[in-house]
């Protein structure tokens, strides 16, 4: 199975419980219809060589919504850290490609468009036919300890169809997870934000995934910045993503809830 087709196989997984997640469903409520959708998806294989059972730890779901803070100093008209919803990151094992992988993902909220317009370069949002809000965003995952990554992409699109799926490039990486970066941008004769939605994949090796001591868990994290503030520079530890920024207003960063395999 090649790596596409185990993201295409995540991203069903993972979809079913940002739903639930953003519907405010506590874990119990949770296990029912997930264990159905995988169920569904074991039958799938049975009659299909090539399909795969994803197996995933459903007691240890997490289903909480994001965890962090925003920095630095933030205008009432920009958007903060509330402003998106970061989901819990999910670890599974595909059965036929012999993989474990993580996925996670990000949307922004309906009301975060106007305020993304206006922090577009220059501020003058009804002049913005695709315009720069401000220096490069990022989306990665930090594990609790370290890892093996063997593949991994992340695509970016947005609130309308103006932009399409379109891949990240890796910002930096090392062994405790890696992080996507790219420029956001805002066109204000579609209302549409080219970072709105996103998702990320990364298979794992079996050989990162420890159940003893603290076992392995994973959070996701999402960084925004707008006016001349951008990204310079990354760090990955199991504390951790830590953002170098090129000011200290004009940014914010949030995390995740832990998503743990055992």
């Amino acid at each position: 199975m090649t790596h596409s087709q185990v993201k295409a196989r995540s991203r069903q997984i993972h979809q079913k419980l940002f739903q639930m997640a953003e519907a405010g469903m506590t874990y119990s409520q949770m296990v029912a219809p997930l264990a159905k959708l995988c169920v569904r998806m074991g039958a799938a294989a049975a009659a299909d060589a090539d399909a795969s059972v994803i197996v995933i730890p459903l007691s240890t779901l997490d289903g909480g919504r994001v965890n962090g803070t925003s920095g630095g100093k933030v205008a009432s008209n920009s958007t903060t850290g509330s402003s998106i919803v970061v989901s819990t990151p999910i670890i599974a094992y595909d059965t036929q490609a012999h993989i474990y992988y993580a996925t996670a993902q990000w949307h922004f909220s309906n009301s975060a468009i106007g305020q993304l317009c206006g922090e577009v370069d220059g501020g003058v949002c009804n002049l913005c036919n695709g315009c720069n809000v401000g220096g490069y965003d990022s989306f990665g995952l930090v594990y609790n300890h370290a890892v093996s990554i063997t593949g991994e992409d992340a695509t970016r699109w947005g609130w309308t169809s103006h932009y399409g799926p379109a891949s990240m490039p890796i910002g930096y990486a090392d062994s405790y997870g890696e992080v996507f970066k790219d420029q956001d941008r805002f066109n204000n004769d579609y209302g549409d934000y080219s970072m709105y939605n996103g998702e990320a994949v990364e298979d794992l090796s079996s050989s990162s995934i420890v159940c003893t001591g603290l076992g392995t868990y994973v959070r996701s994290s999402y960084g925004h910045d707008w006016s001349s503030t951008t990204i310079s520079s990354f760090s990955i530890g199991p504390a951790g993503i830590g953002i170098g920024w090129s000011s200290s207003s004009h940014r914010w960063q949030v995390y995740s809830h832990e998503g743990i395999y055992c």
